[in-house]
């Protein structure tokens, strides 16, 4: 009797539908198994049918739909490069179509000449990137950032990882970061990325912005930066429009005063286009001075100097022409930056011979400045103190209310598991020796509306926190109280630690702490083990993790 019933439930389950990925599934995976007969001009094509197929480890991305269009138009990319058709079945060809609107095109029409018959032809090729061909072309011209730039490099090398995970590429915050890097390229290297107009204007755009920002007094900062040749500067504005876009309310009395110091700041800074104006300048000055000296018999440079004392009885048109040089100057400027610039005695290449030393008031502007950046790094570290305490309560928030039940069970296993928490958390995938908890909590997630919120919440006040640390790190180290600050964010680092790495994130295999800035993300692992050490190596103290704060 069960014999003659086996073939049914075979049949019923041959039957059964198939999950809404399987079709795309397949399509790429025909896609990586012919990959090798793209020649070299279609390099670029095999990077993105290996980027797909690394989207494709994690299920929930590979379900999300701009993936399965992406992996629908490679694969017409793919039979019109090739002339060849992939192996694929009505099913999986009518879905290629649902996805990019257009059928895909066979070998006889990839190789043949089309006809012109007078009628425009609709595109069929999924509309470029001009985020991805920007990096693409600044990973080319790597080798021509000067030494002096290095750092910069090192960025461009990161967002090149970024783009081999399209949907992570896809996030705002790593296509504004292209755009910026193409900005620094241009200032460092002085020469522009050959982008079509379209392109440029992607770029430009995106510079000048970031996420969520919506502040016209930041915007304006923001657009500024393409013109300040003070790195440093640059990256305070930034950072900041990176705080601002985060913010629900953008015309905060703080945020107000922040830009108030920031505009300030602008005004005094160097612009990029100053020492190019310099320099023609001088190169248009030069022609007529070695005319004067064929001349007459005398260099024409010492006459200013002796002329100049009385401005009444000019000798020659040289002794006009400095003054008036001296005036596009500070016009070029503006009179309050030129004057500002006099106070603070910050040795401008223009001023003439005749011109009044700094006065000692320039010292004074200077520690007025300085006690503004005191008091601007003071709300930035008590913002992110703020953030800190915000992190640590949605993550116990997740832990012990919403996400309880799953928590609990992990919690279990890891307590069995000679590697702790650390391995269960990194065999929770697909194939793992705890893919069952990874299913429980991938159904929680998708199927359980106040743990997925309770979720998001805590991996948002986590990546805020992660923003926020890397501003205070680069803080501390210009302040007198470095020590103690040291000592404090510390302390916080390894309570998020301990909560962050033992928190699976929504890739598999990984914690949250793995979703923020790699470089921070050490930085709180180490605060994280250096805590775990000295509790065990306390007397009486088990080897346990430290107990969370």
């Amino acid at each position: 009797m069960s014999e003659s019933t086996q073939p049914k439930a075979n049949e019923k389950a041959a039957t059964q539908p198939a999950k809404p990925d399987e079709p795309m599934r397949e399509v790429l995976t025909r896609l990586l198994e012919n990959a090798h007969q793209l020649s070299e001009p279609e390099k670029q094509l095999g990077l993105r049918i290996r980027d797909l197929g690394i989207a494709a480890r994690d299920p929930l991305q590979f379900n999300q739909t701009g993936v399965q269009v992406a992996v629908a138009s490679v694969a017409q990319e793919f039979e019109r490069a090739t002339g060849k058709q992939l192996d694929l079945s009505a099913a999986q060809r009518a879905e290629i179509t649902k996805l990019t609107g257009s059928p895909a095109a066979s070998p006889a029409d990839a190789t043949s000449t089309p006809k012109n018959d007078g009628a425009p032809k609709p595109s069929t090729q999924s509309p470029p990137d001009p985020i991805r061909d920007a990096l693409t072309k600044l990973v080319a011209s790597i080798d021509q950032i000067p030494n002096s730039a290095k750092e910069l490099g090192t960025r461009i090398r990161e967002l090149e990882k970024d783009a081999q995970d399209p949907v992570r590429f896809n996030q705002k915050a790593v296509q504004h970061n292209v755009a910026y890097a193409v900005q620094d390229f241009e200032k460092a290297t002085g020469k522009q990325l050959d982008l079509a107009p379209g392109q440029r204007a992607e770029v430009t755009k995106m510079a000048g912005s970031a996420p969520g920002l919506e502040n016209e007094r930041v915007l304006d900062l923001m657009r500024s930066t393409a013109k300040i040749g003070d790195n440093g500067l640059v990256e305070q504005i930034r950072r900041f429009g990176r705080e601002v876009g985060q913010n629900s309310s953008q015309t905060t009395t703080e945020i107000q005063s922040h830009i108030e110091s920031l505009e300030n700041k602008v005004r005094q800074a160097a612009r990029v286009s100053d020492a190019a104006t310099n320099s023609q300048t001088k190169d248009s000055s030069a022609t007529p001075e070695k005319s004067n000296a064929g001349t007459e018999n005398g260099s024409q440079t010492d006459r200013p100097q002796t002329t100049a004392a009385d401005p009444k009885t000019p000798k020659n048109n040289d002794s006009i022409q400095q003054p008036v040089g001296r005036q596009n100057a500070v016009l070029r400027g503006g009179v309050l930056d030129t004057l500002t610039a006099a106070l603070r005695g910050n040795g401008n290449l223009d001023d003439a011979p005749w011109d009044p030393q700094a006065t000692p008031f320039g010292d004074r502007v200077r520690a007025f400045q300085a006690k503004v950046d005191a008091r601007d790094q003071d709300r930035v570290i008590g913002r992110v103190e703020s953030s800190a305490r915000a992190a640590l309560d949605a993550l116990d928030g997740f832990r012990n209310t919403e996400g309880a039940v799953v928590m609990n069970r992990i919690q279990s296993a890891a307590r069995a598991e000679p590697g702790g928490m650390a391995s269960v958390i990194s065999e929770m995938r697909a194939g793992g020796r705890f893919s069952d908890l990874r299913q429980a909590f991938n159904t929680a997630l998708n199927d359980d509306k106040g743990f997925a919120q309770a979720y998001d919440k805590a991996a948002s006040a986590l990546a805020r926190y992660g923003q926020g640390r890397e501003q205070v790190e680069q803080i501390i180290a210009k302040r007198p109280d470095a020590a103690n600050l040291v000592a404090k964010f510390e302390q916080l680092d390894a309570q998020i630690g301990q909560r962050a790495s033992s928190t699976p994130s929504r890739n598999e295999g990984k914690n949250m702490l793995d979703d923020i800035s790699k470089t921070i993300a050490e930085v709180i692992q180490n605060a994280t083990e250096k805590v775990r050490a000295m509790f065990t190596r306390a007397p009486g103290a088990s080897a346990g993790p430290a107990p969370a704060a």
